[in-house]
């Protein structure tokens, strides 16, 4: 079974010193949209750039913008703090916009900064970058979903569980506990009757 503790940057109940610590299945499931930010950034900066009007620190602060947006908004989602619609769509408006515009400057990088200069060779340069990293982030978030909501199902599964309040054996829930009442050999009504 899928768990979200499989999505997490550490391993819960390790001891800090240890290297086990490290989730490393974590790390190389992260490390192709963080490859594919970087790749996609690497247009935005070279347009910035290519204006002539910016310094390089600007261009690489720029660059990395778009794709820290990209994957802290993955990560921020990851973490499901909320679930309420406004920040559902928040969080696509957010994902398709800055894989939108990091398509864009990056397809306009590799043809001259020019809309008018823009041909297939072009487009397939730069747009496919963001738009391949933008489905492997969604894909990813929708797994880590399914597994946070096993987990609350399973915590729910769990809290629900109630023992017997005459011979502790554990039950499922309430219900279960009542209908365990018929056999239970401490309940009083099965001692009164097993006296007789």
């Amino acid at each position: 079974m899928i768990t979200a503790a499989q999505f997490r940057p550490l391993v819960p109940n390790v001891p800090w010193s240890s290297f086990k610590k490290i989730n490393y299945g974590w790390a190389l499931k992260r490390l192709p949209m963080v490859a594919l930010a970087l790749l996609s950034s690497w247009g935005v900066g070279g347009f910035i750039l290519q204006s002539n009007k910016a310094p390089v620190f600007v261009a690489i602060i720029g660059s990395s913008a778009f794709d820290l947006v990209f994957l802290g908004v993955i990560a921020l989602a990851d973490q499901q703090l909320t679930s309420r619609k406004s920040t559902h769509k928040l969080y696509w408006v957010l994902n398709i916009g800055a894989a939108t515009l990091a398509a864009l400057l990056n397809t306009l990088y590799y043809s001259g900064g020019s809309y008018g200069n823009i041909t297939a060779e072009s487009v397939t340069h730069g747009a496919l970058f963001a738009v391949f990293g933008l489905l492997y982030s969604l894909y990813y978030h929708s797994v880590m979903t399914i597994a946070i909501e096993q987990d609350e199902l399973e915590s729910e599964r769990l809290n629900a569980i109630v023992d017997c309040r005459y011979c502790k054996t554990p039950c499922k829930n309430q219900a279960a506990e009542y209908g365990h009442f018929k056999t239970c050999v401490m309940h009083p009504k099965n001692r009164s009757i097993s006296n007789e």
